[in-house]
């Protein structure tokens, strides 16, 4: 199967699920103008995933190097091995007895996936399919269902913007907040969203799934973000989606002085500094006078009787759209539950009882469960009542 072309012409989600539905063994490689990324197929399934990123090749050494297992002395004679026997680092690791097999599996898992779903960010660059067999450890490499992967890079690229408010630079330092949350009070500019403002009003704050407590374990003041991303084994987006959560729910803050420059990136701004010279001259009562003035000029009073219907159809619009966030993160367990155990859970208590969700994650904003349906061994149903809580009509939420 010739299969070659541009990502611009034909789209990645495109790409994978026309290899997966038809069951084809090979190689897929991707390049952009930095860096080129080969992914292995077979039968449909990711089973391999090779970078030119020198970062991502030594992730593994820097983890331990991290965590106080090795030296950075140690790490770049292994390095110097790794490019003798031309094999992955991981390998050189479990030889030199420095990792078991387990966490061999657990890493190069990890990177798998992570390297895959890194591709949908790429914006442009081109493809080829190279079919032909394709042989891998099956010992070391489970593979990766194509379609999970597909709707976990589909769900990472809707929700990144939000965290990313939260978590404009990997290098921020998060510390666990000295005063309990519903006695501390964000600013209007720190809730991002609707979706956070519902997660700052949230009653059950104090209440953590184990992804969180794990999290949690490794705040400490002083590891940024990238640390605790390497230290979780999470992965980077579900390790920085529980810390926006967090940080939302007041749980945990951002240190003093923890932003830095990132890779050649941009110096995040902070704004309050930057004006604070300004807004010492600035009169208190003037500035009243001020708002005052825009309040009554801008017929403010009148806006919001006016609108007040249309605020309200806003709002369950709104409704709607955190439904299907919220039922998008609960497929995300149930597949993971399916990934861990081989079968889907048979009924929603099940995840509670095993900490993939808490209970209040699989209520709807109207207060009503989330109905679940195992269809068969292979298939489930999930889905809202929506607002009138009734099964089966026409205002349910899937």
């Amino acid at each position: 199967m010739a299969l070659e072309g541009s990502i611009s012409d034909f789209g990645l989600a495109d790409i994978f699920q026309l290899i997966s539905l038809q069951r084809k063994a090979g190689e897929l490689v991707l390049t952009n103008k930095e860096i080129s990324i080969t992914v292995l197929f077979d039968n449909g399934m990711i089973v391999g995933a090779e970078t030119t990123n020198r970062e991502d090749k030594e992730k593994i050494g820097r983890i331990l190097v991290r965590t106080n297992k090795i030296t950075e002395k140690q790490l770049k004679e292994l390095l110097k091995s790794q490019k003798k026997q031309n094999r992955k680092l991981g390998f050189v690791l479990l030889d030199a007895g420095l990792i078991n097999d387990n966490e061999l599996k657990e890493v190069l898992q990890l990177q798998l996936a992570e390297t895959v779903l890194s591709l949908f960010a790429w914006k442009d660059g081109n493809y080829s399919f190279n079919q032909k067999d394709i042989e891998y450890d099956k010992d070391i490499i489970t593979p990766l269902n194509t379609e999970f992967i597909l709707m976990e890079g589909i769900r990472m690229l809707d929700e990144w913007p939000l965290i990313e408010k939260n978590i404009p630079s990997l290098n921020i330092v998060f510390a666990k907040s000295e005063q309990p949350p519903r006695q501390k009070e964000k600013s209007g500019s720190e809730l991002t969203d609707f979706a956070d403002i519902l997660l700052a009003a949230d009653d059950d704050s104090q209440t953590f799934t184990k992804d969180e407590e794990l999290v949690l374990s490794f705040i400490d003041g002083k590891r940024d973000a990238q640390e605790i991303i390497d230290l979780t084994k999470l992965g980077q987006f579900e390790t920085c989606k529980l810390l926006s959560s967090l940080y939302t729910r007041q749980i945990i803050d951002k240190g003093e002085g923890s932003t830095k420059k990132v890779g050649g990136g941009t110096v995040l701004f902070d704004f309050k500094e930057a004006f604070s010279s300004v807004f010492k001259y600035v009169n208190s009562a003037a500035l009243i006078f001020i708002l005052l003035l825009l309040f009554f000029y801008l017929d403010v009073p009148y806006r919001l009787v006016n609108n007040f219907n249309s605020y309200k159809e806003d709002l369950g619009y709104l409704k709607g759209y955190i439904v299907r966030g919220r039922l998008d993160s609960i497929r995300f367990s149930i597949e993971t539950f399916y990934y861990e155990n081989g079968f889907y859970p048979k009924n929603l208590d099940t995840l509670i009882a095993q900490n993939y969700v808490s209970k209040n994650d699989l209520l709807d904003p109207w207060g009503m469960e989330y109905n679940y349906e195992l269809l068969s061994q292979k298939a489930y149903k999930i889905y809202s009542s929506g607002t009138d809580g009734k099964k089966g009509t026409a205002d349910d939420i899937e």
